[in-house]
């Protein structure tokens, strides 16, 4: 972890409740998409992702983030900005490595449909965190469907 994660991770247990830290916790994983409109700059080029249309454009920022889930209500606890190279699993995983110096055991991860594939689903599975993602169907029968 270099200098500014650590800083980072400071901040956040700082401004959160000790009930939060050291606790067992649902938590959500989302990805959000910002509409972007014009040329990227050199700088902004690997942050652009190309999605389906929407909102005029079919270019946008996108970042993740993972919220704890208490009492109905969500805290933001990470969110990281997402190129447009990278995969699922590795989103996951940066999103996870942020929130380890909380020391959260969590009891459900809830994650959305944009992460639905096999090396999200046995990166979960290797260290035994429950989830619960939607399954995307494909095709008109057999494997999900069925």
């Amino acid at each position: 972890m270099n200098e500014l994660e650590s800083l980072i991770n400071r901040a956040v247990r700082a401004r959160l409740s000790p009930r939060i830290i050291n606790g067992e916790q649902s938590v959500a994983i989302d990805r959000n998409l910002i509409p972007y409109y014009g040329r990227p700059n050199p700088k902004e080029e690997p942050y652009i992702v190309k999605n389906r249309a929407e909102a005029g454009t079919c270019a946008f920022y996108a970042y993740a983030a993972v919220y704890v889930i208490r009492k109905n209500k969500r805290g933001t606890t990470a969110i990281i900005a997402v190129r447009h190279d990278e995969i699922a699993v590795s989103i996951i995983t940066r999103l996870l490595d942020r929130i380890s110096c909380l020391n959260l055991r969590i009891t459900c991860l809830y994650i959305n449909r944009g992460f639905f594939s096999v090396p999200v689903i046995r990166r979960l599975k290797a260290p035994g965190i429950p989830f619960v993602m939607p399954v995307i169907i494909h095709g008109k029968k057999g494997g999900a469907r069925q």
